[in-house]
């Protein structure tokens, strides 16, 4: 987080995949739109895992015809769980411990889309 804060990016942190859901359905729901440019998922959450986040907000982002760039966050080199980040719809992926050039690099890419 801190390395968003550097660089002027607008945090909001949420503390499970059951909390990002909830505040982005209830922006869409709300206001119709959101204000996120991506969001950094963690794989490994209490309560709801990043997959099944990513899972029910791209459910929600279709209802509301929009579609938010997730990059999965894991402690799991590539393989096995890389492929379960691209069924639950994530965009890309980085592993932690998290530098500063890997996450600018990945915002780039999906921002610039």
């Amino acid at each position: 987080m801190r390395i968003l804060l550097k660089e002027g990016a607008n945090v909001k942190l949420c503390k499970n995949g059951r909390e990002a859901l909830d505040v982005i359905q209830m922006d869409l729901d709300n206001q119709g739109k959101h204000e996120y440019d991506f969001v950094l998922m963690d794989c490994q959450m209490p309560e709801m895992d990043g997959f099944e986040a990513t899972r029910e907000i791209r459910k929600v982002e279709k209802t509301h015809h929009v579609c938010i760039p997730i990059i999965a966050l894991t402690v799991h080199t590539p393989g096995e769980e890389t492929r379960r980040m691209l069924e639950a719809g994530m965009d890309d992926y980085l592993s932690k411990p998290l530098g500063k050039d890997r996450l600018l690099e990945a915002m780039g890419r999906l921002v610039g889309k």
